[in-house]
């Protein structure tokens, strides 16, 4: 299923936000955290640089450092967090500045066996390994020979705090920034959102729009920059479907108007004519196609102007369509026979227009009913009519296509089927349908469905 446009753009903004927080935490966490290793490289170094400071070679001649007693309390203890040791290049231990320092920095001298390529102490890149530094003491100081210090800190001293300081900077960050990265979230979900409601209100314009509304545009001003040449585009179609619309009307209203004076003139000079074979074949084709253009024009004029549908009894019009059609019912040996509810079944509708739909249906079961037998009309209350007569039936192909006037059928009467057409552009105006069924026992059921009114 096609995810809405509003809900992929929130959902692309609240992914890209999340990215972002997660890289921030992250970025974060590291940039403090380097802030706390960097600060103990620079602390272990200047301890390295106060260490070789009180450096001197010994009796024996081996390095030792003579540190003044309140530097060198600082070293006796684990608790006060330094220690060092003096190695040589194999590692042996020269001297500590306690027992704890040897537990404390064996890591660096077991390193020792790889670090021989250390530069001096005043070098920009002496390394940091653990908890301590290992540096090359300077040859000056210890007769040329090669011996390595080790300088570090216990667990727990100083490092240990920039550690928790460290972790403590980034739990604040994150409980800082979520809340303000879950607003962002929010506000560009809204954003989206009310940016979303102007082509909403526009769809909701559209879906108003009618094939037979022709004079409605949509409002431009709703569509926001990037959407105006959409809209422009759609209301220059139905301007040019407005000016088709017209000119077609037009021009078979006129059609219509122009061939009433031809069939008008010829009636009467047939009238005037003395009784010949043929006459009055004649006579009744000219009648069918006084019916037909009678009918177009009933189209046209149809399908030239929006209905108005109001709240309507259908029972009333089906009654009075049914009293001005009986004389004709009588003429040809039949009756109606009206089944309908006690109370008014209210619906939607244009009263003129309904009425004629109701009127071609009755009229074409008058003309196809044989003589004597009643047609027979059903109305309920979900406002459904269905007219009833045993004429000679439709063929079950032909029934989908009796209401479309597009639709020729050469073995119809004249007009009969332009009369169904009609029909079905009516209905199609009320939002409601128009069927054709087999009888039970022979003949047709028209179904005309109006919408009922809650």
């Amino acid at each position: 299923m096609k995810l809405r446009l509003s809900t992929r753009i929130s959902s692309g903004l609240t992914i890209l936000y999340l990215a972002v927080a997660i890289i921030t935490f992250v970025w974060v966490d590291h940039s403090v955290r380097q802030v706390a290793t960097d600060y103990q490289y620079e602390s272990l170094l200047r301890q390295s640089k106060m260490l070789t400071k009180y450096l001197r070679m010994g009796a024996d001649n081996l390095p030792v450092i003579d540190l003044p007693h309140p530097i060198a309390h600082t070293y006796e203890y684990k608790n006060h967090g330094r220690a060092y040791l003096i190695v040589d290049k194999s590692g042996k231990i020269i001297s500590s500045s306690s027992h704890d320092a040897v537990s404390l920095l064996s890591e660096g001298v077991l390193n020792l066996r790889h670090l021989y390529t250390f530069q001096s102490l005043g070098d920009d890149t002496t390394p940091l390994i653990l908890d301590g530094m290992v540096i090359k003491l300077p040859p000056e100081k210890t007769n040329n020979q090669e011996f390595f210090l080790i300088a570090g800190r216990f667990e727990g001293a100083e490092g240990f705090i920039i550690d928790k300081a460290a972790s403590k900077i980034s739990l604040e960050l994150v409980y800082l920034l979520t809340p303000l990265y879950l607003l962002s979230i929010l506000f560009s979900i809204f954003t989206v959102i009310q940016g979303m409601r102007p082509l909403n209100q526009l769809a909701n314009q559209a879906k108003k729009l009618t094939p037979d509304d022709v004079q409605t545009r949509l409002d431009e001003t709703l569509a926001p920059s990037e959407a105006k040449p959409l809209v422009h585009a759609i209301n220059r179609l139905i301007s040019r479907i407005q000016i088709n619309y017209t000119e077609r009307h037009h021009f078979l209203t006129d059609s219509a108007h122009q061939l009433r004076t031809p069939l008008a003139v010829m009636r009467a000079r047939i009238d005037q004519l003395p009784d010949f074979p043929g006459k009055s074949f004649l006579e009744q084709d000219i009648n069918h196609l006084s019916g037909l253009i009678r009918q177009l024009l009933t189209l046209a004029q149809i399908e030239g102007k929006p209905i108005k549908l109001v709240k309507k009894d259908i029972i009333a019009i089906v009654k009075d369509r049914m009293e001005q059609l009986a004389p004709l019912a009588l003429k040809h040996g039949n009756s109606f026979q009206l089944d309908a509810p006690d109370q008014p079944v209210l619906v939607e509708l244009d009263e003129a227009t309904a009425g004629e739909a109701i009127g071609n249906v009755l009229d074409n079961a008058i003309r196809f009913s044989p003589k004597g037998k009643d047609i027979e009309v059903n109305i309920n209350m979900n406002g459904q009519i269905q007219i009833h007569d045993r004429g000679p039936g439709v063929d079950a192909e032909k029934r989908p296509h009796l209401f479309k006037r597009t639709w020729q059928d050469s073995g119809r009467e004249d007009g009969v089927g332009l009369g169904l057409a009609i029909v079905g552009e009516i209905m199609r105006k009320h939002y409601g349908t128009a069927s054709i069924t087999d009888r039970e026992g022979g003949g047709s059921t028209v179904t005309l469905q109006f919408n009922k009114v809650n």
